[in-house]
């Protein structure tokens, strides 16, 4: 059996339209205010967090992802952008290069030739 790995690099303005389509059709709320940093969190529950510069300290100053609501989003964001994405199950998210990497894992089984 041989395996095929493939990763897609997202830059930050392609993260940035992701994460901000996903939660307006999940219905997130999303503070209006400029982006000022994003946070990957490797491991855990969340998996990246988008810090705004809110005005006061009662309002909302990040949302957070998890690993599977990211997932969703990048592969959302490719099937808008007419990306083509294997149809595996298997999906990591990592750092690479400084940007955000989805990897898919594809297992292609051997196939036997039948003599004639």
């Amino acid at each position: 059996m041989s395996i095929e790995m493939r990763s897609l690099l997202f830059s930050r303005a392609e993260l940035i339209a992701a994460t901000l389509e996903f939660c307006r059709r999940e219905w997130i709320a999303v503070p209006a205010a400029d982006i000022e940093r994003i946070e990957i969190m490797p491991g855990g529950d969340q998996a990246l967090a988008l810090y705004f510069a809110v005005d006061g300290p009662m309002r909302a100053d990040r949302i957070t992802l998890s690993y599977r609501q990211l997932i969703a989003a990048l592969s959302g964001f490719c099937r808008r952008h007419d990306i083509p994405l294997p149809r595996t199950p298997e999906k990591e998210i990592h750092c690479e290069n400084g940007q955000l990497a989805m990897q898919y894992r594809i297992e292609h089984a051997r196939r036997h030739r039948v003599a004639a």
